[in-house]
């Protein structure tokens, strides 16, 4: 899933005129659409936009996942997880896969 778009725009600044020099760029965030009272995750928690993995017992399940609207941050779930689960959201290990047994820690050990 791709959330990022290059476009370019003309603006107008009202205020603070004085503090822009040619050349400057800036990163926009452009909300097309916007929910509230959704189940959602950490985009990143995602694999390919397409499941996530969630903890049931002692063991990860790999869940596939349908989503709606989001961003690079967070990600509405429409099915394949409810409030309440817990979801893994390190990815960082090649050993993750469905069946896997797993432990889970309020943070990661230093």
């Amino acid at each position: 899933m791709d959330l990022t778009r290059r476009l370019e725009v003309k603006i107008r600044v009202d205020e603070g005129k004085e503090k822009f020099m040619p050349g400057m760029s800036v990163d926009v965030t452009i909300v097309a659409n916007e929910k509230e009272d959704v189940l959602y995750v950490p985009t990143e928690t995602l694999v390919r936009g397409e499941y996530a993995y969630a903890v049931e017992g002692e063991y990860a399940v790999r869940r596939l996942v349908k989503t709606g609207v989001g961003n690079w941050r967070t990600i509405e779930v429409l099915d394949g997880l409810n409030e309440g689960d817990v979801i893994i959201t390190s990815l960082s290990s090649q050993a993750l896969d469905g069946g896997v047994r797993v432990r889970v820690v309020d943070k990661l050990e230093e």
